[in-house]
């Protein structure tokens, strides 16, 4: 009788196998994720932003006459892009995990000013660095966003977060919605997951505290009367 003996020991050629697998995914798939970031970063930011040079740091709209009604534009930045201010925010995000972020940016702010008081328009862009927490597990969240409120009519705050969780290696898209009292923000977000196994985040409530940098560069727009 011939009997055949197996052997469950791995072969030289598995283990060669599994390194080149190892050393493609760490050349091709890391540098892809840091890309993806970068690139939706820009596309972000562009989407609402425009490139905009300065003629001069006062700007009239209308033609000036005694009795012509006309706005003044003051302090106009050099480029929109780049904005006019510094962005710096802390948050607590309640979703189906305990989520604390920091982020740091650039802001294009401009108020109108009338016989009412002022109104102010705020955009602002960048990076953030977030620490999510859920039954016992951490997770590092980096994220890249794009926010537009409006104080004090209405008082409307609109946000997008893109979130690349370097623990799990999940990507998602969190748009958010609610109320912005210039410096501080309430808001209810969703948060899509576009790549991974779970969802660990969902329906959430944000609460952010934010800080501008620099507020005194702001355009300044009011009428030539009220």
């Amino acid at each position: 009788m011939l009997l055949l003996f197996t052997s469950t020991k791995p072969s030289h050629n598995a283990f060669l196998t599994k390194s080149i697998i190892d050393k493609a995914y760490a050349a091709y798939v890391i540098p892809k994720t840091w890309l993806s970031i970068f690139v939706l970063f820009v596309v972000m930011i562009s989407a609402n932003l425009s490139l905009a040079q300065r003629i001069d740091s006062t700007r009239v709209r209308g033609s000036i006459t005694h009795d012509t009604f006309y706005i003044i534009h003051e302090q106009i930045p050099k480029s929109k892009f780049l904005g006019n201010s510094w962005y710096t925010a802390i948050a607590y995000n309640r979703t189906k995990t305990n989520e604390f972020d920091f982020n740091l940016g650039r802001t294009y702010g401009s108020s109108f000013c009338g016989g009412a008081g002022c109104n102010f328009t705020i955009r602002s862009w960048g990076l953030g660095y977030g620490i999510a927490f859920n039954n016992g597990k951490t997770s590092q969240l980096l994220k890249a966003f794009w926010e537009y409120t409006t104080f004090y009519l209405p008082p409307l705050g609109i946000r997008t977060d893109y979130i690349y969780d370097l623990t799990t290696n999940s990507h998602y898209l969190r748009p958010s919605l609610g109320i912005s009292l210039f410096r501080l923000d309430l808001l209810y977000h969703y948060t899509f997951k576009l790549s991974g196994n779970e969802n660990l985040f969902k329906h959430g409530i944000t609460v952010r505290y934010k800080y501008f940098f620099k507020q005194k560069n702001w355009q300044k727009n009011y009428p030539n009367r009220c």
